[in-house]
């Protein structure tokens, strides 16, 4: 008896910060491959997210250690990426006029310049997690 296994769809998922109804907002598009274009699956997933920064840590000597965080266009090798580093950085939805207006700069990360928001009353916060790649050339 042979077995036959449907053929499975390979879904892209992309992550990106646009409008919302209460300011920005972090979406998640799920596009077949196929499809890369179509926006009609989006959704909202986090409110208040006003930037995002993504750098790859690249292994440039291959020591399995990360030598630097670079932005896409940057990283030499992909297969030498080992983590994915993401920072956000997220603001309140309401304006907080009891308190001063905010004038901070926030620094993203290290490897770009500073991101200087618009002098409002939002409060504003950044969040950094690194991503551990698993499998990447065959490591483990």
């Amino acid at each position: 008896m042979t077995h036959y296994r449907q053929p499975r769809s390979l879904v892209t998922h992309r992550y990106f910060i646009a409008t919302s109804t209460n300011g920005f907002s972090l979406f998640r598009d799920n596009n077949p491959i196929d499809d890369p274009l179509d926006t009609t699956n989006a959704e909202e997933l986090v409110e208040g997210v006003e930037n995002m920064q993504i750098r790859y840590g690249e292994d440039t000597n291959g020591d399995g250690v990360i030598d630097q965080y670079l932005n896409s266009d940057n990283v030499t090798d992909m297969q030498n990426v080992l983590a994915i580093r993401i920072t956000l950085l997220l603001n309140t939805i309401t304006e907080r006029f009891d308190r001063e207006p905010d004038t901070d700069t926030y620094a993203l990360d290290p490897e770009s310049s500073a991101y200087d928001p618009p002098e409002d009353y939002l409060r504003r916060a950044t969040f950094t997690t690194i991503v551990k790649l698993r499998n990447i050339n065959n490591r483990l």
